[in-house]
C-alpha cells in the first residue's frame, strides 16, 4: 500500500501474550483500511 504507515500491537508476558481486543482497538483509528494478524509459527501455541 502507498504511503501505508505500520502500527504494531505490543504483545508481552505483561499481558499473557495474548492478542485481544483491548490490544488492537486503541490502535484503529479513521484511517485505519486494513488490520493483518501475523502468527508465523504460533511460538505461543495460542488460538487466535
Amino acid at each position: 500500500m502507498v504511503n501505508a504507515k505500520a502500527v504494531y500491537a505490543k504483545i508481552d508476558e505483561s499481558n499473557g501474550f495474548k492478542m485481544t481486543a483491548d490490544v488492537i482497538e486503541p490502535l484503529i483509528t479513521e484511517k485505519t483500511k486494513l488490520i493483518i494478524i501475523n502468527s508465523p509459527s504460533n511460538p505461543t501455541e495460542r488460538d487466535i
